[in-house]
């Protein structure tokens, strides 16, 4: 990964966070292209183009997640991609933990973000260790 990270690339994300942060939608749209194309790497059926559904998806959270917070927990910059490591939290509105954790690549285009990889998922608080993890993985 390249170590100089451009400054508008930095900016771009880093207004992303903060819209995201004060449930300002029409903030956080605007940073994107208008045929922004969004891919979910592990779930290739939810593959997207345009603000349109990012404009629901988040609209969704903001409502249904009422104190949603996002933190950017770091980056690197390779030339227009920005890879970012992420942590979305907060409580819905049953009552439920929402609690998730992964990496975004950003394509970031002049001031504009033309596309993303997503990898985020659900933190698992119980489940099996690592050696019981690895026994099932390996079918030992």
């Amino acid at each position: 990964m390249n170590t100089h990270i451009p400054e508008n690339i930095t900016h771009v994300i880093e207004r992303l966070e903060k819209e995201g942060n004060q449930h300002h939608l029409p903030g956080l749209i605007a940073w994107l292209a208008l045929d922004y194309q969004s891919e979910q790497a592990n779930h290739p059926n939810q593959v997207f183009r345009g603000r349109d559904q990012v404009r629901k998806n988040w609209s969704a959270m903001f409502k249904e997640i009422p104190d949603f917070v996002m933190k950017l927990v770091d980056l690197a910059v390779n030339s227009n991609q920005v890879w970012t490591e992420g942590h979305r939290s907060g409580t819905r509105t049953d009552g439920a933990s929402f609690n998730w954790r992964g990496v975004t690549i950003f394509t970031v285009e002049g001031n504009e973000i033309t596309a993303g990889r997503l990898y985020m998922e659900p933190v698992e608080e119980t489940g099996l260790n690592i050696g019981a993890t690895m026994e099932q993985i390996t079918k030992r």
